[in-house]
């Protein structure tokens, strides 16, 4: 929020705005997005072993030489960029309600989604405040959300995820599982204190990672392939849980 000047009439603007400081400080932001983490992501690439290609391979074991063209190649894409840093995502924007007042204030609303190696709130405020520079500009948690502490990094070496992965090589021809970061908000949260071993996977077949920009968008759909695909994964999920003993 801003509301360093006063509100007045257009017809004679000061050198700055609440809108112009404001919108320097989204600029800002913009220009210096979260530094990327990408040890999770070569962690994950490891549990594919010899599913991967050969130079995929090569890859994976050589990261002091081709981690710098990796991690150029995740951040060129904001669907793979959004898994290994927190993001940055400027949702609403308030300031003004007529065509010839100056706003006595601005206000934008951004939704971080972070990363398990940011830790937190805390952290994510101190890196935006040390981006933006301008005292000028304050920064609180929004009122009307409150903020979702990080989840937690669930165990792959369990019961749980060996039938996840039993299951996804039954239903798609032996396609190996890795873990990922989930990126979208769940309601596995308030599972927290039930158990340490929440899998946040529904297996969705994209014909390609453009198809994700749907999300919340436009035509967002599911094919018929891929909806009984997903009915033979949960029904396979459930039937071999019920076998195990956790």
């Amino acid at each position: 929020k801003v509301s360093a000047c006063n509100p007045g009439h257009s017809s004679m603007p000061p050198s700055e705005t609440n809108i112009g400081i404001l919108a320097r400080a989204i600029q800002r932001l913009e220009d210096h997005p979260f530094p990327p983490a990408l040890a999770g992501f070569f962690n994950g690439l490891s549990y594919l072993g010899d599913h991967l290609p050969h130079f995929l391979r090569l890859v994976v074991n050589n990261k002091w030489l081709f981690g710098p063209v990796v991690k150029n190649l995740i951040l060129s894409k904001p669907q793979t960029a959004a898994s290994v840093r927190t993001t940055t995502s400027f949702t609403i924007l308030n300031a003004g309600e007529k065509i010839n007042v100056l706003p006595g204030a601005a206000r934008a609303y951004v939704n971080h989604r972070i990363h398990p190696l940011d830790e937190g709130g805390d952290k994510v405020v101190e890196y935006v405040r040390k981006v933006i520079r301008d005292p000028r500009v304050e920064i609180s948690y929004a009122s009307f959300d409150r903020y979702v502490p990080v989840s937690p990094v669930s165990p792959t070496d369990t019961n749980g995820f060996r039938v996840i992965e039993e299951c996804v090589a039954s239903v798609f021809d032996g396609a190996p599982s890795m873990p990922a970061l989930m990126i979208g908000n769940t309601d596995t949260r308030f599972y927290w204190d039930l158990s340490e071993n929440i899998y946040r996977f529904s297996p969705v077949v994209f014909e390609n990672v453009q198809d994700t920009s749907m999300f919340h968008g436009l035509n967002e759909r599911i094919s018929i392939d891929a909806l009984a695909d997903l009915y033979q994964f949960y029904h396979d999920l459930l039937s071999k849980v019920k076998e195990k003993t956790f």
